[in-house]
């Protein structure tokens, strides 16, 4: 019975949506005169419509210049404000070496070597280089492996990862405390006046 209700409440629903609405006769016709009489809205051209309008993405393409042009300046306004990198320098001791590494004033340039005769590959690690193995790759020579490295005065922990799985700590500098992984690292403190 309630069903029967609700398809009833449904059809006259629905057939009151269909009637027109009471109003005068010949209201209709002034507003179809009305809007006869109002002029369509001016378009802009084509080429303005593509810039101005967005299409398929979010920004049309003079917003994402302008937004692009605002992000080159503030680029240019903190390239300018804020401090680059520290310009680099040789040490004294390394200018009259060619090819020597170059570091900034801050930093001193450190050699590591390590004996390691039957080794196909050796790397340096340390806090220096966040103990990436892929880094500071040592050179052979004799037998024999090196590598010169700029570092800050301070003290670094390092090792030498000689080829990708045996760790050895440096037999020509003291050791540090273990750090729990089975194993102890070598030291090297760099001096203000360039000593190690």
């Amino acid at each position: 019975m309630v069903e029967h209700d609700d398809q009833d409440l449904e059809r006259a629903l629905s057939e009151g949506f269909r009637r027109p609405l009471p109003g005068e006769p010949a209201g209709k016709e002034r507003l179809l005169q009305r809007l006869r009489e109002e002029r369509p809205p001016r378009r802009p051209s084509p080429a303005l419509a593509w810039l101005v309008w967005p299409r398929a993405m979010w920004l049309s393409p003079l917003t994402a210049a302008a937004a692009i042009a605002v992000l080159l300046g503030l680029g240019a306004v903190l390239g300018r404000v804020l401090p680059g990198p520290p310009a680099r320098t040789l040490a004294a001791d390394e200018r009259a070496r060619p090819g020597a590494e170059v570091a900034s004033v801050d930093e001193r340039i450190v050699r590591f070597e390590l004996a390691a005769p039957g080794a196909q590959r050796v790397a340096l690690v340390g806090d220096f280089n966040g103990w990436d193995p892929a880094a500071t790759p040592m050179l052979r020579s004799d037998g024999s492996w090196s590598v010169s490295v700029p570092l800050v005065r301070g003290r670094h922990v390092y090792a030498f990862l000689v080829d990708g799985s045996h760790w050895v700590a440096d037999p020509a500098a003291p050791l540090a405390a273990e750090e729990g992984f089975g194993f102890r690292n070598s030291v090297v403190v760099v001096g203000e006046s360039g000593t190690i």
